[in-house]
């Protein structure tokens, strides 16, 4: 399997072999021009440690155009050319932890954090367990940090469960709101939106499973 260095504009399609180890850290920005011939074809990168592209609308990494998008180490990466110089990056397969946030604008800092997220083609699966500090926060419960952003379906695929200890809401139920990368959750037979107030000093325990 040969070998590439990440670079700025590293050129993957200029290796032999359609499947290729590739190392280092350095931040890609997009991949050096491929020939005429290769368009629509695909290459198959490996990162050896972590790496990082910035996506852009010529590199498009998992639906994004914007932003630094994470290959985790060990992942399989699918990179199809669309152009000479526009390809589309799908995380095929990945494995590794994310940090869940808060996004509700109540400043909240969760402790005891365990997360770990798989990725298999579109379909990512998120486990979590993290302490809610005692609030009396009534803004919504807004849990960010998603390690992919939600795909063409939206905030809409992002759906899953939780357990929490003390609590006495009923029919905690994860879904998306209005945002592709964090979610809130609902309570009484989902007529309400939870409140951070409602997980004052608990433990919460969850999964997620969305289309990236």
């Amino acid at each position: 399997m040969p070998t590439v260095a990440s670079a700025t504009t590293p050129d993957i399609f200029g290796a032999a072999g359609a499947t290729i180890n590739y190392t280092g850290t350095t931040t890609a920005t997009s991949f050096v021009a491929c020939a005429a011939a290769q368009i629509g074809s695909t290459k198959t990168i490996i990162p050896e440690t972590g790496a990082y592209l910035t996506a852009s609308a010529n590199l498009i990494v998992d639906g994004a155009t914007s932003g630094d998008k994470l290959l985790p180490a060990d992942s399989i990466i699918q990179v199809l050319a669309l152009s000479t110089t526009k390809f589309k990056v799908t995380t095929i397969s990945a494995y590794g932890l994310w940090t869940p946030s808060d996004q509700s604008g109540a400043g909240l800092t969760f402790t005891g954090v365990s997360a770990s997220y798989a990725k298999t083609g579109g379909l990512v699966t998120l486990n979590f367990a993290l302490s809610f500090p005692t609030t009396a926060s009534a803004a919504a419960v807004l849990i960010g940090g998603l390690p992919f952003v939600a795909g063409a379906f939206g905030p809409a695929s992002i759906q899953g469960f939780i357990s929490a200890t003390t609590s006495t809401i009923t029919a905690r139920g994860i879904y998306g709101g209005n945002s592709a990368a964090a979610f809130n959750i609902d309570k009484n037979n989902a007529t309400e939106v939870a409140k951070n107030v409602d997980f004052s000093g608990c433990i919460l325990y969850g999964i997620v499973i969305y289309r990236a």
